[in-house]
């Protein structure tokens, strides 16, 4: 698995609407976003293969939302 730690950039691995393998995960004081494979599918799209770090809003279709599991 590989981690990402920049919970708070608006890409499709910090969108709820993302579909694919991850899950949080603190170590010591870090929190991170535990993922298994970079690309993903936006569930807003008809499952729109998507990369974990495509930017959120540069597409007409995207309503990024925040994913309910990261921490404030």
């Amino acid at each position: 698995m590989f981690k990402f730690i920049d919970l708070q950039k608006k890409c499709c691995l910090t969108c709820q609407y993302f579909k694919g393998a991850r899950r949080v995960e603190v170590i010591g004081r870090q929190t991170f976003i535990d993922y298994g494979n970079p690309q993903g599918a936006c569930g807003v799209f008809n499952n729109t293969p998507r990369l974990i770090n495509d930017p959120a809003n540069a597409t007409s279709f995207c309503r990024y939302k925040r994913w309910i599991e990261l921490p404030d």
